[in-house]
């Protein structure tokens, strides 16, 4: 199955399409550059202001008319807000909110078993960038009457150092050259691990450390919306 993804919004966004691209790939599918050569869309939704949904309600309306064939799963934020509006749309066949988008690839497409060809590998770049957005936390616990955030992700939560390590190392033996650690609400990580500021954000910003040769990780704004 050949797959395209766009994502909108903010650096965690970014981060969490180019997992699932490489998911996709490991599943034996194939992440295509351009949406009319796809036989499904996968858009990652941005709804964090009401620009955000209408530029989200675009995309998918450009995707569709670039290639009505392809069925489209409209991911993240706009699917948890708007999961009615989302399912209106033409040709979307899925919406998945952000408690179900782990499992995004199964819900799609399943696992297709290698047929002749040579699978793509897992941490393969499909985006042919240098720099890969990593995702390190995710959720907010603040409490801004103005945000709709903390509804959408829910209660803050860390990734493991070492689990971060770990995919930080095979981006970089795939070729990637930098990392950018991105999350909701940076200042918060490890809080949930029992790691107390300024601990946990010490280990974040201390993660190269930890990678040996060959990358460097970046830390970007505090708040990734």
């Amino acid at each position: 199955m050949n797959v395209y993804l766009d994502s909108i919004g903010c650096r965690l966004n970014r981060s969490e399409i180019e997992a699932l691209a490489r998911r996709f790939a490991a599943s034996g599918h194939f992440v295509v550059p351009r949406p009319d050569e796809a036989d499904v869309v996968v858009v990652n939704t941005c709804a964090v202001t009401a620009q955000a949904e209408r530029k989200t309600r675009h995309t998918i309306r450009a995707l569709h008319r670039a290639n009505p064939q392809a069925r489209i799963a409209i991911v993240g934020c706009y699917a948890s807000l708007r999961p009615e509006r989302s399912a209106s749309f033409p040709a979307v066949a899925w919406v998945v909110p952000n408690a179900e988008k782990e499992r995004t690839v199964e819900t799609v497409g399943g696992r297709r078993q290698e047929a002749g060809g040579k699978r793509q590998e897992t941490f393969a770049a499909p985006f042919l960038r240098t720099r890969a957005c990593v995702k390190v936390q995710d959720g907010c616990d603040n409490h801004c009457t103005y945000c709709v955030v903390r509804s959408l992700r829910g209660r803050s939560r860390s990734r493991p150092l070492a689990e971060v390590v770990t995919e930080v190392q095979a981006l970089v033996e795939a070729g990637y050259q930098e990392a950018v650690l991105t999350g909701v609400n940076l200042g918060s990580y490890g809080r949930d691990l029992g790691l107390e500021p300024p601990a946990g954000l010490d280990q974040r910003l201390h993660l190269g450390h930890h990678l040996g040769q060959g990358a460097a990780a970046g830390a970007p704004a505090q708040r990734a919306h």
